[in-house]
């Protein structure tokens, strides 16, 4: 018997630093999410909510059976993708049919589950809607919010982070008259702690002396006990002793206590970063500024290509980089880079300063389009997943880029928006991609190839979700734009989408006429861009395993020859799906079942959505051919949670609506009603991968869940 599904624990990242103190706030910060179901941690920035609340919710593991999960919300700027964010992150497939807020309030009913919502300040309204909607909706959830400003939803509870405990009862104005506490006091207070803690890691094998643990103490007094104050001043260590430490920043202070009025926290905060800004090198300082249009985890090669203009080179900014990492400015995330917010945002007010905000962020936005323009130029060689991991790395950076471009009314947003095509078709971030050709689309910015081409992409989605009448009347449009422009390239996609949108109709002659003319006609054309001939054989070639062709085989196994003399992957998983579709018809179960997990194996790499609800089903079908109900059942309930989730409507078409019932009804008779009813509940319980893994016959739970990459910020 197989096994029933079990329960992730969420998305925790490892943290990248030790966590050091702050035992009593990590317990009164689980002791109030066991009495609330809203709790949101406030403070200045720098002062750690982040490290806290993830502290905290690691070990609330056990209470919340199905995941804590953070939603790092820093780098988005638009509220209107905030719960389709939340969805992403859960790996909640995307939903065209209805909204964002509805399908997570589907997907979470009845889950045991912390939501931590990181970084809530820059869209307070929209985070306090969509926790108040959910908490209300979903009565087992559980919300945790990082703020520096509460949400103001009823039944919240707020919990101020503090600073970290300092030596003795000093304030601010008392700092120069601070007597040197005894070091053998010092070295188990929070802040001194941290401070020891990260001098280690600045500099292997440091040892403070007796004498050196009461400057640090003074020290920490005098940032106030924030922890990333602390730690930008210990990462100075490698060049200055912690004397010289004090009294730089002791002259700085100084001048802003002179008063002696209270130095605001965030004043403190600002002051402390301003000193570790003004400790770089004139270059350091000027790298900092441009990395601030950077958002999330980011490539050395972009920041070469934002940041590489006079007086920086791509070979200096490569040069500069670690040394940013040593002082703190800037961590490593993995392969790549990433800056706290508190930092970014202190790097972007200089980059207005300096007069460049206008010229980098456009530089951004070219490096971006670069990015996406190569990636689809490549996209059918052989490093494809290569391709489509580097492209899912760097989305936050591209979704910065194309946000930039809508709001400047820029035509590049059409082109950006076209050229990411195979992350909006391939690879499952479907709402996206409709969100964006959609603005960029109602801008009426564009015209010509852009506009051409922006319009068949935009009907390759709606396709990809079974809405034929929109996907029609988007044709309509791209075909005009196609012909008004003399664009033979988007003449031959539009052939393509028209072959699609008769496809998913139901009506497979016009299917494989259209679609054999484009193939016939356009080639050239269909090579100079865009997927390429290999994706309209590999259509074709399912258009005929529908109608019962004998050429279809032919056709289908000429595109794998093809496709594996070019390394392209997601044509043959497409062409592999048709193969498995005529041994099916041909009553060769063990043979459809060959092709269509190979077919399987592919798009999962891809994170292929539309892709799987058609294999999961067919795998449905062999298994219920075979005599294994239990599985056929698990597999249909895991296309129907598919389908449920992302507005896919394949029970439109009638080829596989009739499918779908015979697989039904064979199962439910192997099984019986109760048993059939039991195995699709667990099925429908599934998430995506986890559906993908047990159609390829893996034991459910001991494969570790795949992730897309995606940003993981901090404040």
């Amino acid at each position: 018997m197989a096994e029933s599904p079990v329960r992730r624990s969420g998305n925790l990242p490892a943290e990248p630093t030790s966590f050091v103190g702050r035992r009593a706030e990590v317990r009164a910060v689980r002791d109030l999410l066991r009495s609330s179901r809203l709790v949101t941690l406030t403070g200045v920035g720098g002062v750690g909510k982040t490290r806290l609340a993830m502290q905290a919710a690691s070990g609330l593991r056990e209470r919340f059976p199905d995941g804590v999960w953070q939603v790092p919300l820093s780098g988005l700027r638009d509220p209107v993708l905030l719960a389709h964010t939340v969805a992403s992150t859960l790996e909640v497939n995307e939903r065209i049919a209805r909204p964002p807020l509805e399908l997570l309030a589907g997907h979470l009913a009845g889950r045991h589950l912390l939501l931590i919502l990181d970084t809530c300040e820059h869209l307070l309204a929209g985070c306090a809607e969509l926790a108040g909607e959910l908490l209300i909706q979903c009565r087992h959830l559980s919300v945790l919010a990082t703020s520096r400003i509460p949400l103001g939803v009823q039944g919240e509870r707020v919990y101020a982070v503090m600073p970290l405990p300092l030596p003795g009862d000093v304030g601010p104005r008392d700092r120069a008259k601070a007597p040197a506490p005894a070091h053998g006091s010092v070295t188990g207070v929070d802040a001194v702690a941290l401070f020891v803690d990260r001098a280690a890691e600045a500099v292997p094998g440091l040892v403070l002396d007796p004498g050196d643990l009461d400057t640090v103490a003074r020290l920490c007094t005098l940032l106030d006990g924030l922890p990333l104050a602390i730690e930008l001043a210990a990462a100075r260590l490698r060049h200055l002793s912690p004397k010289e430490i004090e009294a730089a920043l002791d002259d700085r202070f100084g001048l802003l206590t002179a008063d002696y009025t209270p130095l605001p926290r965030h004043q403190t905060m600002r002051s402390a970063i301003g000193w570790s800004h003004e400790l770089c090198e004139p270059l350091e300082r000027l790298l900092w500024a441009r990395l601030s249009v950077l958002v999330g985890d980011y490539s050395l090669d972009l920041a070469r290509e934002v940041c590489g203009a006079a007086p920086l080179s791509p070979a200096r900014v490569a040069e500069l980089m670690p040394r940013l990492v040593e002082q703190s400015v800037v961590q490593r995330e993995g392969a790549g880079f990433r800056m706290l917010d508190t930092i970014r945002e202190y790097g972007l007010e200089r980059l207005r300063d300096l007069g460049e905000e206008n010229v980098v962020r456009r530089r951004h936005r070219d490096a971006c389009l670069r990015l996406a323009r190569r990636a689809e130029a490549e996209w059918s060689g052989p490093d494809q997943l290569g391709w489509t991991g580097r492209v899912i790395a760097e989305f936050a950076n591209l979704r910065v880029a194309l946000d930039h471009c809508l709001e400047m009314r820029s035509a590049k947003a059409l082109e950006l928006s076209a050229a990411l095509w195979p992350l909006w078709s391939a690879c499952g971030f479907h709402r996206e991609g409709r969100y964006y050709l959609g603005r960029a689309l109602e801008q009426g910015i564009g015209s010509g190839p852009e506009l051409a081409k922006a319009l068949w992409v935009s009907t390759w989605v709606d396709v990809e979700h079974y809405e034929a009448e929109v996907a029609a009347a988007r044709l309509d449009l791209a075909r005009r734009a196609a012909v008004a422009s003399g664009d033979g390239t988007a003449l031959a996609y539009v052939g393509h989408m028209a072959g699609l949108t008769a496809f998913v109709q139901g009506d497979d002659a016009t299917a494989v006429e259209l679609l054999a003319d484009t193939l016939a006609s356009h080639r050239p054309a269909l090579e100079a861009a865009g997927p390429g001939p290999l994706l309209t054989m590999a259509q074709l070639g399912v258009s005929l395993a529908r109608l019962g062709r004998a050429d279809a085989v032919r056709t289908l196994r000429e595109c794998v020859r093809q496709c594996r003399r070019r390394g392209e992957l997601w044509a043959r998983s497409i062409a592999h799906y048709g193969l498995a579709l005529d041994a099916w018809r041909r009553g060769d179960v063990a043979d459809a079942d060959a092709h269509n997990r190979e077919s399987l194996r592919i798009k999962r790499r891809f994170g292929d959505v539309a892709g799987a609800a058609l294999g999961i089903e067919l795998r449905a079908w062999c298994a219920a051919a075979s005599g294994r109900g239990e599985v056929a059942a698990r597999l249909l309930g895991g296309v129907d949670r598919l389908c449920l989730t992302t507005g896919m409507r394949i029970d439109r078409v009638p080829f596989w609506a009739a499918g779908h019932r015979e697989c039904e009804r064979t199962a439910r008779g192997l099984l019986g009603d109760e048993g059939f009813d039991a195995a699709f509940r667990q099925g429908r319980d599934l998430e995506l991968d986890e559906t993908y893994g047990y159609a390829l016959g893996e034991r459910l739970g001991t494969r570790p869940r795949a992730r897309r990459p995606g940003p993981r910020e901090t404040s």
